[in-house]
């Protein structure tokens, strides 16, 4: 019986760069950079490391430059935990190349997420609106909702966008079914944690 994840990537797999350039692009302290770091998919964006990730080597980025190895090892101790399936909620949903980006660093990455990424599971890509709509309305989307409503056993929403709590059109079905991330710190271990409580508390339905 299937657990979903509705996976965002921005802000979550993604996190967007420190606001301040006295930031550490790791640890998120603030002191005197030490040295920069380079993404390799847009070598104009440069990320400042305090001395103790720069002594450690900690690299924000993994694989081509895109997501941090962090949160990558946050989302694999969901599905380790939980079994659940992704299903892709972001906005990179409408672009293949970007879906191929995803997939090689979850294989890349190995574990759990290796072969986590499948392209049947998204929400319409056609549909682009509030994200707590987006995500509801799929489970009525027979033509993108693979699942009868009485296979879901659980589900949880894992997103930088507020709205998927802050919406009043479906608030009470996200009530305990929502993890917000921080945006420029994506997804840590705790929003991890918080996930597998939500899915691993199994509900009679979805709604």
């Amino acid at each position: 019986m299937p657990k979903l994840l509705f996976l965002d990537i921005d802000g979550v797999l993604l996190p967007h760069p420190p606001l301040l350039h006295t930031q550490c692009a790791v640890c998120f302290n603030h002191a005197t950079p030490q040295r920069t770091f380079v993404n390799n998919v847009n070598e104009s964006e440069r990320y400042p490391l305090c001395k103790e990730c720069a002594d450690t080597q900690s690299v924000p980025y993994a694989g081509d430059g895109e997501f941090p190895h962090r949160c990558l090892a946050a989302l694999s101790h969901v599905i380790a935990e939980t079994g659940a399936t992704i299903v892709l909620s972001s906005t990179w949903r409408v672009d293949t190349a970007a879906i191929g980006i995803i997939e090689a660093a979850f294989n890349e990455k190995g574990g759990a997420l290796e072969g986590a990424m499948k392209c049947e599971y998204m929400t319409d890509p056609a549909h682009h609106s509030v994200r707590q709509h987006e995500i509801a309305l799929w489970f009525d989307d027979a033509v993108h909702n693979p699942f009868r409503s009485d296979e879901i056993t659980s589900w949880v929403a894992v997103d930088d966008d507020e709205s998927i709590v802050e919406d009043g059109r479906f608030k009470g079905m996200f009530e305990g079914r929502a993890v917000v991330c921080d945006a420029q710190r994506g997804l840590t271990m705790e929003g991890a944690r918080r996930a597998v409580m939500c899915l691993n508390k199994e509900r009679l339905k979805y709604v």
